[in-house]
């Protein structure tokens, strides 16, 4: 099983990837009902980059605020691309798990996980 935690919106969630006995896959998302406290200090920069809703339902687009960004899977791979003219993820090409958004604010590279459930 593998298992990876990751913060969004200001919650905790824990994300199990696994099989069943009989080798079929599954995906659990589980939602803290707590929320985490979140601090920026003046040296840590806030991203800009916002994606919405997140965490998305398979399906459902996700629209993300910057104009160009590259959408990565867990494993590195490129999964997608955010353009002017589509800004963005239409998720019913894309397996439910965590991925990573990355594009460029003000000539800076900005960064975002967007978390896709069933």
């Amino acid at each position: 099983n593998d298992i990876c935690l990751t913060s969004i919106d200001g919650y905790l969630y824990v994300v199990v990837l696994g099989k069943y006995e009989d080798g079929t896959s599954a995906l659990f998302v589980l939602r803290t009902d707590i929320e985490m406290q979140v601090y920026n200090y003046p040296t840590e920069p806030v991203s800009p980059m916002r994606i919405y809703p997140n965490p998305v339902f398979t399906g459902t687009n996700a629209y993300v605020s910057v104009d160009n960004a590259t959408i990565y899977d867990i494993t590195g791979r490129i999964a997608g691309k955010i353009t002017p003219e589509k800004n963005y993820i239409d998720t019913k090409n894309y397996l439910p798990g965590l991925y990573l958004v990355r594009g460029k604010y003000r000539n800076k590279t900005v960064s975002a996980k967007l978390l896709i459930i069933e």
